[in-house]
């Protein structure tokens, strides 16, 4: 088995999430408050993944670092499976002052879906605003622990 990457990944491909996530089930899904980063008290919510063979994730939201919410994208939802995930993938819907005005009805939202057991179902859900485009966007994962 192929060592999994234990750095931080901003945004990783749908290709990247089949790799960590087909052919496992996610047995817990919890959400905690303290901040992935000790620097910043204000990142909000981190989601943590524990898969059936033992593959810890943690996941959260891109924070803009700044007194408004522009670049702001916090864990807004985080779910587990009993069953086989069978595929993935990633939806996303970005708002802010560069893009497209019809889409800020919505809200933004970076979303993964995974397969499962004839499932759709959304693991995690990151919601916010790019605002300017200065701030940043998106999420973070990164593996905490791998199987042994």
């Amino acid at each position: 088995m192929a060592r999994l990457k234990r750095t931080e990944e901003h945004m990783p491909s749908e290709a990247r999430l089949r790799d960590l996530l087909v052919g496992k089930s996610i047995v817990e899904a919890r959400i905690s408050n303290v901040s992935p980063d000790p620097y910043w008290d204000e990142r909000g919510p981190v989601g943590y993944l524990t898969l059936s063979d033992g593959t810890r994730l943690k996941v959260w939201g891109n924070d803009g670092g700044c007194a408004c919410t522009a670049g702001c994208y916090p864990l807004a939802r985080l779910s587990s499976t009993e069953n086989i995930i069978t595929n993935v993938f990633v939806e996303e819907n970005r708002t802010g002052e560069d893009t497209e005005r019809e889409n800020w009805d919505d809200g933004g939202y970076f979303r993964i879906f995974v397969i499962a057991g004839d499932e759709r179902i959304n693991i995690a859900s990151f919601e916010g605003d790019d605002g300017n485009g200065w701030y940043g966007t998106g999420w973070y994962l990164k593996v905490m622990e791998e199987p042994r």
